[in-house]
């Protein structure tokens, strides 16, 4: 059952991290297509979220008292830094484009399933490259939204960042 249920949350952070860049994205990335494309991604990890949280509301949950009292853990940011922030988030954003256009192409929503577990799986292996968890990451751009000024600094430097993997991709 708590497989169930961190496999739940996993898909829930991912959710959140994509709705998160998206926002980011809109904002900083112009461009009708990428915001349609970042929506059909969107659309596609929240009907996967919405199909996991039916099975796990469909099994009976058991809880024990200790599950149900432990406090909730702090996130530690590891060894995250602003260097590596701003690589994990200009290759997100870049990724999101080029699967966006992968589900844009796709012609049926087991194929579109297929790009978005393909960009889950990039996505893992992008933190493990920087030896960084999604918490890790996730903590620390909370942190950084605690100074705008530096936050904006750090957006600026990953589209910077975004362009140059473009051209050389």
């Amino acid at each position: 059952m708590k497989k169930i249920w961190i496999k739940l949350i996993i898909l829930v952070v991912i959710v959140l991290i994509v709705v998160i860049g998206i926002r980011l994205a809109k904002k900083t990335i112009t461009g009708e297509g990428v915001i349609r494309i970042a929506e059909k991604a969107i659309e596609s990890v929240e009907e996967k979220a919405k199909e996991a949280e039916e099975k796990v509301s469909s099994e009976e949950a058991e809880v024990t008292t200790e599950e149900a009292e432990a406090p909730a853990e702090e996130v530690s940011m590891g060894k995250m830094n602003d260097d590596i922030w701003v690589e994990i988030f200009a290759y997100a954003q870049y990724r999101l484009a080029k699967y966006g256009e992968e589900i844009e192409k796709a012609k049926t929503i087991t194929e579109q399933t297929r790009v978005a577990e393909k960009y889950g799986k990039d996505t893992e292996n992008m933190y493990k490259k920087f030896g960084v968890t999604e918490d890790e990451f996730s903590a620390y751009t909370e942190k950084l939204g605690e100074n705008p000024e530096r936050y904006m600094k750090l957006i600026e430097r990953a589209n910077q960042r975004v362009e140059e993997l473009k051209k050389s991709k």
